[in-house]
């Protein structure tokens, strides 16, 4: 029994020292970033904090979520790690299995589609200048490893025609844009063309037709290459 316990007190040590968590209170203030995990991230980015944890670490900081009921699916999620380093980070992702859920944004009052991923995703990070000095920090997280593709539902497409479009995605952005942080996702669509969607994190909404500038932005990443060039990056 002494063995049992001595193995089992290791075992959870272990798994405490090997987790990476920084605290809650590194997020942006909710009045900026209305969802707490999504404005948690932010905080991290801000900071280029290391992550390294599961859905059960980011749970037990979480507990509001314990219930399912947030825009990210913790209880799938086995590992988050985020890596910096000396000209940006790695974020990778591994889930228990291929993914299928909802879309975690409410159009007309439901979630109207399916998010689907590989069971691993890797994704190289950059800080990027936009062509407009009106933004503040920009990240791009480049997927190099794994599938995540967004499946809207057909009566969707067909409602909001060119400003929705299923998409298999290739670029998340995080945006400052006039003290507003937004998300951007940037994907090929089924008829071969590049569309990125804009959420708008202070409000938790996607944004159907986003302002110019965030349009451009758009434009400027569907161009910019799986990997963005020193040029295009922040000085270090």
């Amino acid at each position: 029994m002494r063995r049992l316990l001595s193995v089992a007190l290791f075992t959870v040590s272990a798994a405490i020292a090997h987790a990476h968590l920084p605290p809650r209170d590194i997020a942006v203030p909710e009045s900026q970033v209305k969802d707490v995990f999504f404005g948690y991230v932010v905080g991290i980015l801000l900071q280029d904090e290391p992550l390294d944890v599961n859905g059960e670490n980011l749970l037990a900081m979480f507990p509001e979520f314990a219930d399912g009921s947030g825009q990210v699916p913790f209880h799938e999620m086995t590992r988050m790690v985020r890596t910096p380093g000396s000209r940006g980070a790695e974020i990778t992702l591994e889930l228990k299995d291929q993914l299928n859920y909802p879309v975690p944004v409410d159009i007309l009052g439901y979630h109207p589609g399916m998010v689907i991923s590989s069971p691993r995703l890797v994704f190289d990070e950059r800080e990027y200048v936009p062509s407009d000095r009106d933004f503040g920090a920009v990240w791009l997280e480049w997927l190099r490893d794994g599938e995540l593709a967004i499946d809207f539902d057909g009566w969707l497409d067909v409602l909001l025609g060119s400003w929705v479009d299923d998409v298999n995605v290739q670029l998340l952005a995080v945006a400052e844009y006039q003290s507003r942080w937004y998300i951007l996702l940037g994907g090929d669509t089924p008829g071969g063309g590049w569309i990125t969607g804009v959420y708008d994190l202070q409000s938790s909404r996607i944004v159907v037709r986003p302002p110019p500038a965030l349009r451009l932005l758009g434009a400027e990443l569907a161009g910019a290459g799986p990997r963005v060039s020193h040029s295009e990056t922040r000085d270090e």
